[in-house]
């Protein structure tokens, strides 16, 4: 359970460095989302070596695995840009909350579901903010 009070500022952290700099170039870096991955299955990679209980690399690597399937059908379907779906993809190592296989496909899941309806809302409120400021 330490895992995760580690991994999660870990990930609000990258997420952070990432919006900064897509708001500042309108592009997110590689290193940033490929960092976050290599970082997350190392730190689960060693806690599962010194810690006998648990499986949080398996975790991890599922995650990754199935975060880079919607990830990659998200951005094949044009409904991502490339940033987006790199920092879905790396996202995925980090949320793994559980030793439960099913728990954590329900948390993933529920991430993604989560992650869409946000970007929904995003995109209202910016639909209705342009559409009021360019009103004539």
């Amino acid at each position: 359970m330490g895992a995760v009070f580690f991994l999660v500022p870990l990930g609000l952290i990258w997420i952070a460095f990432a919006s900064i700099q897509d708001l500042k170039n309108r592009e997110v870096s590689i290193w940033i989302s490929f960092s976050v991955i290599v970082f997350a299955l190392g730190f689960s990679f060693f806690f599962r070596l010194f810690n006998s209980k648990g499986a949080l690399f398996c975790q991890g690597m599922l995650g990754l695995a199935i975060f880079l399937i919607v990830g990659n059908v998200l951005y094949y379907g044009k409904m991502f840009a490339g940033g987006d779906a790199k920092l879905m993809i790396a996202m995925g190592p980090l949320i793994g909350f559980s030793n439960v296989f099913l728990v954590n496909i329900k948390i993933k899941f529920t991430f993604i579901l989560f992650y869409l309806f946000s970007g929904a809302v995003y995109g209202l409120l910016s639909m209705v903010f342009f559409s009021l400021r360019n009103f004539k």
